[in-house]
């Protein structure tokens, strides 16, 4: 069994889960750059076909030791909360910017803690 890479300290959580998100950060950020039609219309494909993973199928119980601790129990809790939204939003086939974006900051908040959100805003 592996030890899950990239702990971090304040949530107990793998900053390596940020990548379970790569199509909605994908889709947000050719809209934001205003790309193409077709770079748009690719990402938004991408997250229209791609379900999230929770953290536990992200990082299996069955390759990976203590995914869940008492640390991160209820973070993830939080973010398997978030996935349903999202996930349920796909099925729907749902691709309102606004709410998206809105998901997406919250669930890098929840990953890294309200820090991140803190640090981005000075990048």
């Amino acid at each position: 069994m592996k030890q899950i890479p990239n702990i971090l300290e304040k949530t107990g959580i793998s900053r390596d889960y940020i990548l379970a998100f790569g199509s909605i950060d994908n889709y947000i950020r050719r809209i934001e750059k205003k790309e193409e039609f077709r770079w748009i219309r690719l990402a938004e494909n991408s997250y229209l076909n791609r379900p999230i993973l929770k953290y536990e199928a992200y990082f299996s119980q069955a390759e990976y030791e203590q995914v869940v601790t008492d640390k991160n129990r209820e973070i993830i809790k939080n973010l398997d909360r978030l996935v349903e939204e999202v996930n349920k939003m796909r099925e729907n086939k749902q691709k309102d910017y606004e709410k998206l974006s809105k998901l997406w900051k919250k669930a890098k908040e929840i990953i890294f803690g309200k820090a991140q959100e803190l640090l981005e805003d000075k990048i």
